[in-house]
Formats: C-alpha cells, structure tokens, sequence
C-alpha cells in the first residue's frame, strides 16, 4: 500500500508474502517463501527481465515463540530478502528493510 502510494503510477509493484493478503490496486502479489528458488523466478518473470529500482523489505516471522529465536527468523528473512536484491535490483537502486 507504501508503495503504490508513493511509486510513480507507472511503476511496476510487486508483493510477496508466504501468506494470502488482500488484494490492492495496481500490485501484482504472489504467495511465495522469499527464501526460495521458486519465489525469485516468480518475481523476475514478473519483472519482464528488468531490474528494480526499489525493493521494500517488511516481512516479519510468527511470533509468540521464544525471542531469541524469532529474532534470529527475523535476521534470516532480511539476508533473505538482500539476496534477492543481489538479482534484482538495478544499480544505484535502493533496498529497504526493517
């Protein structure tokens, strides 16, 4: 929602999340595991082959566990995710995660 917010209208936004979300306007979304192969074939097929000039990161693992080992979920998801920015992502684009 960020990002068709503030991403030029003509901006190509795709979401993925391991669980079904909501559909929003102007988002392609996919349910993919980002620490997958299947995933990152999933986005660059629909990239068309081009690079993305921005890759908003905002996963988060389930929680209610035990700290230390979300914690630990939760720093695997960010590699995860840079990862898929060393595929993806144009130079000098931009990578944000939380």
């Amino acid at each position: 929602q960020v990002a068709v917010k503030y991403m030029p209208m003509e901006s190509t936004i795709i979401g993925v999340d391991i669980m079904p979300i909501k559909p929003i306007r102007g988002v392609k979304t996919f349910i993919e595991d980002i620490t997958t192969q299947k995933c990152r074939a999933t986005v660059k097929k629909a990239c068309n082959g081009q690079l993305m000039d921005v890759i908003l990161h905002d996963g988060a693992p389930n929680v209610g566990g035990v700290f230390s080992k979300e914690q630990y979920n939760q720093s695997l998801l960010v590699l995860e995710a840079l990862r898929i920015c060393t595929d993806l992502l144009a130079p000098k684009g931009i990578f944000i995660t939380k």
